[in-house]
């Protein structure tokens, strides 16, 4: 935007689509991807490739958690960087081999659905940060942005506690 007026245009105008926008957890049963309970259409799965990720791509709402309610990958190596994490250095900070990553999504998908104590946490936390990059929307919804940046527009002094309230107030759990 060339000024602050078209700048706040482009804000309302965005925030207003994403108002609008319905949700995906709304919108399952109307994909012909996918069927009512979640599963892939037969069709959808014989034109799936080799390499297409049933990890990678998942919208926030279906990456902790497994269609039959266990955990899924996602929520599983939170797990393990919050057990083990601090065991490392910059776990999320340094990367880990490309190779080892893509290998660590392909075992998963192959049966090793558990993360062992001796599991590189690089590779861990580089699943974490692919999966969370790779999802296709923010993790993290508008309105909890929005709250964040007025909250953090407080005064200095009261900015602490404001950040604190939109956290455990407008963030879903």
């Amino acid at each position: 935007a060339e000024t602050t007026e078209e700048l706040n245009e482009w804000r309302n105008a965005l925030e207003s689509a994403l108002a609008q926008a319905p949700s995906v957890a709304s919108t399952v049963g109307q994909n012909p991807i996918f069927n009512a309970d979640g599963t892939e259409s037969s069709e959808a799965s014989t034109e799936q490739s080799e390499d297409k990720s049933s990890v990678i791509g998942r919208p926030a709402q279906f990456a902790l958690v497994e269609a039959d309610g266990s955990p899924a990958f996602l929520e599983k190596a939170l797990r393990f960087i919050e057990d083990y994490g601090c065991k490392g250095e910059g776990i999320l900070r340094q990367s880990a081999d490309v190779e080892e990553v893509k290998r660590r999504f392909r075992d998963y998908e192959k049966g090793k659905k558990e993360f062992s104590p001796d599991e590189d946490g690089h590779v861990i936390g580089d699943c974490i940060k692919t999966i969370l990059r790779e999802m296709p929307a923010s993790p993290v919804p508008a309105a909890c942005c929005t709250a964040l940046v007025t909250a953090y527009r407080t005064d200095k002094t009261k900015r602490l506690d404001a950040l604190n309230k939109v956290v455990y107030e407008v963030f879903p759990e």
